[in-house]
């Protein structure tokens, strides 16, 4: 056969010696030729200058592949070896398999450092490649036109850039806002965190649980539509959902509501899990009457029809009226049940929509373990390509992750152009175990939205001595369990709905965005501005903050009106407030709005601790006595 002997090394790896021998893809037609020369023995095969056609080779784990600068193997192959190449590209094709390479270098794969080049192909070439491995980008500026993958880990050395050209999405206005904002078009890029393990539903009438549940029902559990039966394994995560809402939700028209859902870890091998279940999940109601077109319906109300049940998320039946702040009455009359939403006319022939139906749907997934990855060092810039000056409201977001198990270190999301306010920076989805550890991110300035950092329907997400500034809101979030924020820098927290949020050591301020005329004809968005706010706002509970520097705010803490719940145990301890207002409000209970109808009463505290809370100005407290009990308000204040 023929082999070419070399002396001492071919390169950095110092992989070769005398006694080696060393297969050369020059002496041999094609490279599966040299595969068949090779056979089973562990050698090395030697790709020289120059470009090899691969295409639907197969190369096995005995041979390692050594790149001389200038190879490149051209096509589709699938390589389970080992890589050894310098940082230039090696590859012209999709590379499948599973290499023994630890890191995968993304420059393999034809990166251009240019700020404007396309790199989506070479990235997620790298990323498919090292699927629970690592991946390095060197330094340099890559852009990235299309959405990118991440499966494992990541050492990033360089800068991903998002160039966001408008003229590519739909405008459309908003009624309520009185408002444009621009919509990506459904090829818009983001950066996915994925996890690499199938997630697999099952039967949900095997989970319904009660809130404070710490334990599921079973551990080997029904799939959905068949008789199989998985195990649910210690590490794995579940997730409950259910349309039966906790609350109508005092936002806009009225016709928003919360779903219930939430996400745990399981932590034993006999079910056990954590964090505790935060909501109550029952079967449908067995006597839900059959709809009428006769009736009038209120929120709460269940229904049957055509063989499913909804519940009202909005009054209908033949009286029914929906009216507008600005454009006045418009009728709804009775409304066949469905998922979709209600046409309105009003007298001046605006027309608008609204939902006054849900059908009640209960799902339960479960995602298996996942391999713990980290995420060093990746940053991203946005810029608004062809800037025309005028501010603009997108909504899109720029990266999610929805994988458990991962660590984002020196990370950042900042928007260059201070036109394009953005809805998301980074979302934390259906997911747990997520840590954020020296962060920054800056430019999500969409009002309404905003959100630097958003974590929905997560748990256990710890974010420590991290920077989010300049946007509506620093951090936000949604049906999420156990956030701990330690040390760092934000503009305002604010959360829809949490259970058991604790932030300790953090400068936090009120600041937050703010358009004249907002929700009215006089709306100017082009006048945008930062104003003083709550520091924090939420619904949920068990809510804990200490040892904060507070500034530039109306008040520390303000249970939201939307879905006025702020129970549990509430603490504000050890914190500095220093402000330009005269007074500031350490707690304002939730405003509970007796003209609007929740459907559920409202939850409020049982257990309120406020000490040692020390103020330039005055410190005031507001609307104590909407929650229950108070423990201690120390005199300090």
């Amino acid at each position: 056969m023929a082999k070419l002997k070399m002396g001492s090394s071919i390169g950095k790896k110092q992989i070769l010696e005398e006694s080696n021998f060393v297969y050369n893809l020059s002496n041999y037609n094609s490279l599966a030729d040299a595969i068949i020369a090779i056979g089973g023995e562990d050698a090395t095969l030697y790709i020289p200058r120059g470009r090899w056609d691969v295409d639907g080779v197969v190369i096995p784990s005995n041979i390692t592949l050594y790149f001389d600068r200038g190879a490149m193997l051209v096509g589709d192959c699938t390589i389970n070896g080992y890589i050894d190449a310098g940082a230039w590209q090696i590859f012209s094709g999709a590379i499948t398999g599973d290499v023994k390479n630890d890191t995968v270098n993304a420059m393999w794969f034809g990166l251009v450092d240019d700020g404007i080049t396309d790199n989506s192909t070479a990235l997620n070439s790298a990323f498919n490649l090292a699927v629970d491995k690592t991946v390095f980008i060197p330094k340099g500026r890559y852009a990235y036109n299309k959405s990118l993958y991440i499966k494992g880990n990541v050492i990033c050395d360089g800068v991903l850039v998002l160039n966001i050209d408008t003229s590519t999405y739909t405008k459309k206005f908003s009624t309520m806002s009185f408002l444009y904002t621009y919509y990506p078009p459904s090829d818009y890029p983001r950066v996915y965190i994925l996890r690499t393990q199938p997630a697999i539903s099952l039967e949900p009438s095997d989970f319904y649980l009660s809130e404070n549940a710490t334990r599921l029902p079973k551990i080997y559990a029904t799939k959905l539509g068949t008789s199989d039966v998985v195990q649910l394994m210690e590490g794995g995560d579940i997730k409950l959902y259910s349309t039966d809402y906790m609350s109508s939700r005092n936002n806009n028209k009225g016709d928003e509501f919360y779903d219930k859902t939430e996400i745990s870890s399981i932590v034993s091998a006999t079910g056990q899990i954590y964090p505790e279940i935060m909501f109550t999940y029952n079967a449908p109601p067995a006597n839900a009457q059959a709809w009428s077109d006769t009736t009038e319906y209120i929120k709460g109300d269940y229904v049957s029809y055509g063989g499913d049940i909804y519940i009202a998320t909005y009054p209908s039946g033949p009286s029914a009226t929906y009216t507008h702040p600005t454009f006045g009455v418009a009728s709804i009359g009775a409304v066949i049940p469905s998922d979709e939403v209600t046409s309105l006319t009003y007298s001046n022939g605006i027309t608008d929509s609204i939902q006054c139906w849900n059908k009640l749907e209960t799902s339960v997934t479960y995602y298996p373990p996942e391999k713990p990855i980290s995420i060093n060092g990746l940053n991203i810039e946005i810029y608004e390509v062809n800037s025309d000056g005028i501010n603009k409201q997108i909504y899109n977001t720029v990266a999610s992750c929805s994988r458990s198990n991962v660590t984002l270190t020196n990370c950042s999301i900042t928007s260059k152009s201070p036109t394009l306010m953005i809805a998301t920076l980074l979302s934390i989805a259906s997911c747990s175990h997520v840590t954020l550890d020296r962060c920054k991110f800056s430019g999500a300035t969409y009002h309404g939205l905003g959100y630097n950092i958003v974590h929905s329907v997560a748990s256990i997400i710890n974010i420590n001595d991290c920077e989010s500034i300049n946007c509506r809101d620093g951090i936000a979030g949604r049906m999420d369990k156990n956030i701990t924020i330690s040390g760092g820098r934000f503009d305002r927290i604010d959360d829809h709905y949490a259970r058991n949020y604790s932030i300790k050591d953090a400068y936090v301020t009120g600041r937050t965005t703010s358009i004249p005329g907002y929700r009215t004809p006089l709306a100017d968005i082009q006048q945008a501005e930062f104003v003083n706010s709550n520091a924090f706002g939420f619904s949920g509970s068990n809510i804990h903050i200490k040892n904060c520097h507070i500034s530039e705010c109306s008040c520390i803490l303000t249970g939201r009106s939307d879905v006025p719940h702020l129970y549990g145990n509430i603490s504000i301890v050890d914190c500095n407030v220093e402000n330009a207002n005269p007074s500031v409000c350490v707690i304002y209970g939730p405003y509970v709005s007796s003209s609007f109808d929740f459907v559920y009463p409202p939850r409020l505290a049982t257990n309120l601790l406020i000490r040692d809370i020390k103020s330039i100005g005055s410190i005031l407290t507001k609307d104590l006595n909407s929650l229950e009990g108070i423990t201690t308000v120390d005199s300090d204040i």
